[in-house]
């Protein structure tokens, strides 16, 4: 495709029917509401992970002091 990539602009949109310009619309702002909770959970993903690592760290430092 020569290097052309999507583009998720409204540039060239004047071009573009009414409907479809609604259902673009739509569809953009869909993709952001569910892009707002998807980047939260990956938020709260890595810092559950860091208190898992952390919680393994504990573990073996008591299961050293307990032997």
């Amino acid at each position: 495709m020569d290097g052309v990539r999507p583009s998720t602009s409204y540039e060239g949109f004047d071009s573009v029917p009414a409907d479809a310009k609604d259902l673009v619309k739509r569809l953009f702002d869909a993709v952001d509401t569910v892009q707002k909770p998807l980047q939260k959970m990956a938020e709260l993903d890595v810092a559950y992970q860091a208190v898992m690592r952390e919680v393994e760290r504990i573990q073996d430092t008591l299961n050293k002091e307990l032997k």
